[in-house]
């Protein structure tokens, strides 16, 4: 069982790499996969990039056209789990996070501003949503940006080390932090 030194610090590493994350666009953990449920109670999962995360508050950010399905899927059944892998760390993290969509408040707004001018801003400015058939003569734009931020209140983290000697699991959540078998 590894010792608590080995467990000392590991929660603030990983909230580090978040964080590096949110401002390296080459992180691994800059596009962590979103795991849904859909009104059918199917699993739907797609790739996501995260945009803001803060230990203080345990929340990660990411970024999605309000009228994604995915926010539909995230107001009826709030919980999801993003996974993440980083191959430089050897390291798995699956966080589940109750998350929130929020399209109107200073959040949002402040999202606005980092996308726009970007090549990220269309992607918020297209006049059907997400998945929606395009017809030949489709608008390409909307007049108002589409931006929503999914903000995930972080419940769980679950950390696997796979090592060259021995793999390393660890549960953090509100009770603590808790070594796992692999």
């Amino acid at each position: 069982m590894p010792s608590d030194s080995d467990a000392s610090g590991l929660l603030d590493r990983i909230w580090q790499a978040l964080l590096l994350a949110t401002v390296e666009r080459r992180h691994a953990w800059r596009t962590p996969v979103l795991a849904t449920v859909d009104n059918d109670g199917s699993p739907q999962a797609r790739t996501v990039v995260l945009r803001h995360a803060e230990q203080s508050s345990a929340t990660l950010h990411v970024y999605t056209d309000r009228r994604s399905p995915k926010v539909g899927q995230l107001i009826t059944h709030p919980a999801g789990v993003l996974v993440f892998w980083c191959p430089t760390l050897s390291w798995q993290l699956r966080v589940r996070a109750v998350f929130s969509a929020d399209d109107r408040s200073k959040t949002m707004q402040a999202a606005w501003r980092q996308v726009k001018g970007t090549r990220a801003e269309k992607d918020y400015l297209s006049a059907k949503a997400p998945g929606a058939p395009l017809p030949e003569a489709a608008a390409l734009t909307a007049s108002e940006p589409q931006l929503a931020v999914l903000i995930g209140r972080v419940e769980s983290i679950d950390w696997l080390e796979i090592g060259r000697e021995a793999h390393r699991r660890a549960l953090f959540d509100h009770q603590g932090m808790q070594w796992l078998t692999p």
